[in-house]
């Protein structure tokens, strides 16, 4: 978990996931807030909501997610691509 993107992790993901499930979305977590932090295509933004989608299917995932979907409503006002994206994922995950 120490390298970089998310290659590893959803690779090994079935495996590591029962054992080490707070980790796993901690890293989700972290490299999703990274990524964010360019401003993207709506292509990178779905990527995003994709990738926010499998942390909701770890405990404490859909918490965590609704966190990180409001933090980028505050910081990204005027990524209008983004926030639509981000309307779209709340409409669909509840």
């Amino acid at each position: 978990m120490a390298e970089p993107g998310l290659f590893g992790v959803q690779q090994y993901e079935a495996l590591l996931k029962p054992k080490f499930s707070a980790e796993l979305l901690r890293k989700y977590a972290q490299t999703v807030k990274t990524m964010a932090e360019q401003t993207g295509t709506r292509r990178q933004y779905q990527k995003l909501m994709q990738i926010l989608k499998q942390m909701q299917q770890y405990p404490d995932g859909m918490a965590v997610t609704k966190a990180i979907v409001h933090d980028w409503r505050q910081q990204y006002p005027r990524r209008s691509a983004m926030l639509d994206e981000l309307d779209k994922f709340e409409r669909f995950s509840g």
